[in-house]
């Protein structure tokens, strides 16, 4: 009867509809922000990816003793980004598992089931352009093995380990090689790949990086503090001479 009475009563029905137009009104206000927080999102993304691209060529372009030598690189390069870019566009809740980048990389140069190569880390996802930006180093890094290093022999000689530590949201990712001829006059130090890791990445994820010949091998280690919010946008542009 007091439902029939309600449902009667001209001044409740016009309540009812002004509550329920405020509820979609809130509804509809909240889509339009989570859309506009999107498009900046994207907006920034796209800036910032333009960014990477025009440093990636510039530093490509400085460091390169020929033309042949950039058009070797800067594709690689360029695809490296591009990939990881693409895979978290579908991981951007959960990011990129960090022991899946690695095994990439390694796919990409056929040392995926190299013995000498040891993989040792607890799983690790990192989110956006950390991600990208941290593939780019570990890209190099076995670029510059192919070339120089361990990868680069077919012998049996020598050992790879890369792993990382991940401690309070601080992940230290660290590359050891061992067993091979390096020699101080070799031309990694002047090439693409350490100038990235030692000026690039502290600048893109404020970490703290070293990249160390030393007899018989190389080490390096890149260390950071993962964002907590994946989804937050961040400049990751490199300024050369920053």
């Amino acid at each position: 009867m007091a439902e029939a009475e309600f449902n009667g009563d001209p001044a409740a029905q016009l309540q009812r509809a002004l509550d329920e137009r405020d509820t979609y009104k809130r509804a509809l206000d909240k889509s339009l922000e989570r859309e506009a927080l999107v498009m900046r999102e994207f907006h920034h993304r796209i800036r910032n990816q333009l960014a990477v691209v025009r440093s990636i060529f510039s530093r490509t372009i400085e460091t390169a003793e020929t033309l042949e030598h950039v058009a070797d690189h800067f594709p690689d390069r360029l695809n490296t980004v591009a990939r990881y870019q693409a895979q978290l566009s579908l991981t951007s809740e959960v990011g990129l598992d960090l022991e899946m980048m690695v095994c990439d990389e390694l796919i990409t140069v056929a040392s995926a089931n190299d013995p000498r190569v040891l993989i040792e880390g607890s799983e690790v996802r990192i989110g956006h352009d950390q991600a990208s930006a941290l593939a780019l180093g570990i890209h190099e890094l076995m670029i510059n093995s192919v070339k120089y290093g361990v990868l680069a022999s077919m012998d049996g000689h020598g050992s790879l380990r890369i792993g990382w530590a991940l401690r309070d949201r601080r992940l230290t990712f660290y590359w050891t090689e061992t067993g091979v001829s390096v020699v101080a006059s070799a031309p990694i130090p002047e090439r693409f790949g350490r100038k990235y890791i030692e000026q690039a990445l502290p600048y893109q994820l404020e970490a703290d990086t070293s990249f160390e010949i030393m007899p018989g091998g190389v080490r390096c280690t890149i260390a950071f503090t993962i964002d907590s919010e994946p989804l937050t946008p961040r400049d990751t542009s490199f300024v050369a001479e920053r």
